[in-house]
Parts: C-alpha cells; sequence; structure tokens
C-alpha cells in the first residue's frame, strides 16, 4: 500500500508539472535517444523518478514505462505567434516553405545565414510588415502613433537580432542555438506561419 502511496504521488507530481509546463516540455519524437542523450521528456521524467528506482519503490522497467506514457501524453507546446509571424514572413521573402526554413532554424542556422547576402533585405522586409501592421492598428484607434513607434523602434532591434543571432532566450537558458533551436517546446513546423 505504501510503495502504491508513492508511486500515485509521483504520478501525480511528474503529471502536474508536465501540465503546467515547468520541468517537461515536448522536444521531440520521444524514446530512447533523448533518454541517452539526457535531453528530453522521457529524460526528465526518468530523473524525477530516479529516487524511486534508487529506494526500490519502482523497478527501472516501470519508470520507463511510466516515462516514456507520460512522454507521449504530453502536450504539444506552440511557438509564440511572434515566432511563427517571423518564419513564415521569412519563408516567404527566401522564397522557401516555413517547414523547411524552421528545419535549418532547428538545426543550427541562423537567418543571416540562410539568407546569406539578402540579409539586410529580408530585415528591412520583417520591419516594413510589422510597421504596416502597427499603422492599421493606429488606424483603428487600437493604440496611439506614440506606442506604435515605441513597438516598432522594439520590433526593429528584436527583428535584427533574431535575424543575425536566432531565436531569443527562454527561461531556462535555453534558446538562441540551444536545445530545440527555439528554447525548448516541440520543434516549429511552420504550421499556422
Amino acid at each position: 500500500m505504501k510503495q502504491t502511496l508513492k508511486i500515485g504521488v509521483t504520478v501525480l507530481l511528474v503529471m502536474a508539472l508536465t501540465m503546467s509546463g515547468i520541468a517537461l516540455a515536448q522536444t521531440g519524437s520521444g524514446g530512447d535517444d533523448e533518454a541517452a542523450a539526457g535531453d528530453g521528456p522521457v529524460a526528465k521524467i526518468l530523473e524525477a523518478l530516479g529516487p524511486l528506482v534508487a529506494d526500490g519503490t519502482i523497478t527501472q522497467a516501470q519508470a520507463d514505462a511510466v516515462a516514456e506514457t507520460l512522454a507521449e501524453a504530453l502536450p504539444q507546446r506552440r511557438p509564440h505567434r511572434g515566432l511563427r509571424f517571423v518564419i513564415g514572413a521569412a519563408a516567404d521573402f527566401l522564397g522557401m516553405e516555413a517547414p523547411d526554413l524552421a528545419a535549418q532554424l532547428r538545426d543550427g542556422a541562423t537567418l543571416a545565414e540562410i539568407a546569406g547576402s539578402q540579409t539586410a533585405a529580408l530585415i528591412d522586409s520583417l520591419v516594413a510588415e510589422i510597421s504596416e501592421r502597427l499603422d492599421a492598428a493606429v488606424a483603428d484607434g487600437r493604440i496611439t502613433q506614440e506606442e506604435a513607434d515605441e513597438k516598432l523602434a522594439e520590433a526593429t532591434e528584436r527583428i535584427a537580432t533574431f535575424v543575425n543571432e536566432g531565436p531569443p532566450l527562454r527561461e531556462g537558458g535555453e534558446g538562441r542555438r540551444g536545445p530545440g533551436g527555439f528554447g525548448g517546446g516541440p520543434p516549429f513546423d511552420g504550421a499556422g506561419a
């Protein structure tokens, strides 16, 4: 009974962490490759279950089964809509499909490396699209011109940094060419761009 209670509490704890997105994020296809690499949800769940395996509460086979089952059930986090916008707009500018561009970014390339001599024009194009959206927001009365100018200045800086250095850092230090390429969560596949 005590062993069942420990297992139940651990599973609930892992599920709570998973659902809140604090410790776990689905970053790939799952499986032994991730666990062996020490990356991904399976490895993180196994790490959380490690003390129960060590004290004999559960076996390693049980921990593996729980980790794989929970990893498959994790909700996939979608990238921020700003990231989808930038990748979609950059793909259009470069004459590529968004999933192909996202794959290159996931593999560690920056937009500047992909765009090559078109880097400055790409940045100008992305800033122009943001400027058009902000102008429309001003015209609709949703924001003031002063707010639009401030947002455009911030967006210009962020876009230049993203194009030249990669995605921004996220909580946990992932991002700019880090695990998953986009700072955690599942790799961007171009959907919704």
